[in-house]
């Protein structure tokens, strides 16, 4: 955004030129927040689950750069890559609140009492 705002070349254009690199912008800040989610969700669950999550999430981090790396080395085309990412974001955040909803599920099932015998 810096560069941008220095360059005399973009100062000519009106305000809405720039609303795909605000999208973009706010498309990472998401991304950011699910992955960071996803490590505090491991660190949440102890030592070996911490790793888990801190992989998990750097995993995702390389899958979502990915599509704009491969763009860069035009073996892709743009599009391609913004629908790649979108899709992982998309599937990552899926996953994770069906993780989330059913440790959720598991913790209520396990505080209700279990009756074994009834006469």
């Amino acid at each position: 955004a810096y560069g941008v705002a220095q360059s005399p070349d973009y100062s000519q254009l009106p305000w809405y030129s720039f609303t795909g690199y605000a999208t973009e912008r706010l498309i990472v800040t998401f991304a950011h927040g699910l992955m960071t989610a996803i490590a505090v969700s491991g660190l949440h669950g102890g030592r070996a689950k911490a790793l888990a999550g801190y992989l998990t999430a750097l995993g995702l981090h390389a899958l979502i750069n990915l599509g704009a790396i491969l763009a860069a080395l035009k073996l892709i085309p743009v599009a391609v890559s913004s629908l790649a990412t979108y899709a992982a974001i998309f599937f990552a955040f899926v996953n994770f609140q069906t993780r989330v909803r059913n440790r959720h599920k598991a913790k209520v099932l396990a505080t209700e009492e279990i009756v074994y015998f009834e006469r």
